[in-house]
């Protein structure tokens, strides 16, 4: 991990899937970003593949831009205010530990849906 006022890069193993967060966040919007990236996992193709809906599906909710090939998601946050890229830096944060194992989770083309809503209305106990 490399933390400084303004940059942040961190990255993470947890269990079996790996993500890296890389960001900058100042008073000049044109320089901010995330980016993000999230890979792998212990269950199967299909319930890795449900994870990856529920997290374009958040990622794009909170004005991410996100790109999927395979198990690999890559999201991108840029150009928004110092507040506003902070405040992203906190969701990435809930995220990590939401997403954390949720694949095992995923047994139906539903859950990818009920897991988006239940971060988005800020339900973490359903996680």
């Amino acid at each position: 991990m490399i933390v400084s006022d303004c940059y942040l890069n961190f990255s993470i193993k947890v269990g079996y899937h790996f993500s890296v967060i890389d960001a900058f966040a100042s008073a000049n919007p044109h320089q901010n970003y995330i980016n993000l990236r999230f890979a792998g996992g212990g269950a199967g193709d299909e319930r890795r593949g449900r994870r990856l809906r529920f997290l374009d599906t958040v990622l794009a909710g909170l004005d991410f831009q996100v790109y999927i090939q395979g198990d690999l998601l890559i999201a991108r946050f840029d150009k928004f205010d110092q507040a506003a890229t902070l405040d992203r830096l906190t969701d990435l944060g809930r995220l990590t530990l939401c997403a954390r194992q949720l694949d095992m989770l995923m047994d139906s083309e539903e859950t990818p849906r009920f897991f988006s809503e239940a971060f988005q209305k800020g339900e973490f106990d359903k996680f």
